[in-house]
């Protein structure tokens, strides 16, 4: 018997995925707050970031403007992941 034995439906390694992709988006959404409060738009942003989904980012910033001036990263990610917005390509 492994050590995963009793987990039914408990998947490690997508847990693992998981983990990482929060932990990624956690770190844009900062990255994208810090710029919004250097006046910085969504266009701007994707450009300095590198980041070829401008989409994304914008879905990110729009989200972001709501939560200003806390910009609570949590909830940020919380309201993107209701939108299906994590789903990328």
């Amino acid at each position: 018997m492994g050590l995963w034995d009793d987990w039914k439906g408990f998947d490690y390694q997508e847990a693992v995925r998981t983990g990482e992709t929060k932990g990624e988006t956690n770190k844009l959404i900062k990255l994208i707050c810090k710029k919004i409060q250097k006046g910085k738009l969504p266009d701007q942003i994707a450009e300095e970031l590198d980041e070829d989904d401008a989409d994304y980012i914008k879905e990110i910033y729009n989200i972001a403007i709501k939560h200003a001036p806390a910009y609570d990263i949590q909830e940020i990610y919380e309201e993107l992941s209701k939108k299906d917005a994590l789903v990328k390509s």
